[in-house]
């Protein structure tokens, strides 16, 4: 158990009194424990919102209960929680409220004389994200690449999308106003109302929206690509067709067999790709909507006429 020191000692005071003619020798004892010491190596999230009230995971070891161990937030102090199933390596405490944006030092402290016990960490006060619209990209089998525009997204690799009560997924970062995140759905989806919520730091939840869910009005899809064909040996510029429901965040990437390629944004209904040449035969053809980290098939073949070189 954390709470047991790592050795106890027995401390004895000897007190002489006179007890009217005689001398008496009293002893008083005690025990003084010494524990492992504290350790902090992280915080997880290591920034949260002004309002406070971001649960924030301590890495470390040697955190007990029986210290009386307490977070400061640029000197304010919050009550710690130690996590017994991790054998004193992690902890939890929660972000006080504060004045102004920005970053402010980070310790652990002896709750019964303020006394920092440990190095001094970052933690950052940050603006909110704010979800403005949900616009739709390119449809795949059993799931949609969506985009979702608002304000204050960050870099995070803890950076998340929450549509509905159920999915929770990684979202790839576009800007400080754009991100993408996917939908799972089936054929046999109904229209019906979800929530769209995004996540800096993975604890904190934005503002949410609300929209109108249906398949059949969600994304975009690729319909057909002219030409066909092409010669092995060079490039041959195609036009995928397709259908638009709203401008994709980023430019097209397309995949003919291996070979990854960048397109155009959609003039209309095209996208213009330039085919690279390959070996003679027929490729799937994929797309991306998420500058080419995940691509979904189109159900489309490019086929390579004559012999590469």
């Amino acid at each position: 158990q954390n709470d047991v020191p790592v050795v106890s000692v027995r401390i004895q005071t000897l007190s002489d009194a006179p007890y009217g003619d005689l001398e008496v020798s009293s002893i008083i004892a005690g025990f003084f424990s010494y524990f492992e010491d504290v350790q902090l190596m992280g915080l997880i999230p290591s920034f949260g919102r002004v309002s406070g009230g971001t649960t924030v995971s301590l890495v470390g070891s040697g955190f007990v209960n029986s210290l009386n161990l307490v977070c400061s937030f640029g000197g304010k102090l919050a009550g710690l929680t130690v996590l017994n199933t991790y054998g004193g390596k992690s902890a939890i405490c929660t972000s006080p409220r504060s004045e102004s944006f920005g970053s402010v030092s980070f310790d652990m402290r002896l709750g019964d004389n303020n006394q920092a016990v440990t190095q001094t960490l970052i933690f950052s006060y940050e603006r909110m994200a704010t979800v403005h619209r949900v616009l739709s990209t390119v449809q795949a089998k059993e799931s949609s690449a969506i985009t979702i525009t608002g304000s204050h997204f960050s870099n995070s690799p803890f950076l998340l999308c929450r549509l509905g009560a159920n999915q929770q997924t990684t979202a790839r970062w576009i800007s400080s106003s754009s991100l993408l995140c996917w939908q799972s759905w089936n054929s046999a989806t109904s229209p019906h109302n979800i929530s769209v919520e995004v996540s800096n730091n993975g604890v904190d939840i934005a503002s949410r929206i609300t929209r109108m869910w249906s398949p059949t009005d969600l994304d975009s899809t690729i319909e057909s690509i002219f030409p066909s064909w092409g010669n092995a040996m060079s490039p041959t510029v195609v036009s995928l067709k397709g259908t638009w429901q709203t401008p994709l965040a980023v430019p097209l990437s397309a995949k003919f067999g291996d070979a990854i390629v960048k397109c155009t944004h959609p003039i209309k209904h095209d996208v213009t790709c330039n085919a690279p040449g390959g070996p003679e035969g027929s490729v799937k053809v994929h797309v991306s909507a998420d500058g080419g980290a995940s691509f979904v098939e189109t159900g489309l073949e490019f086929e390579y006429v004559g012999r590469a070189a």
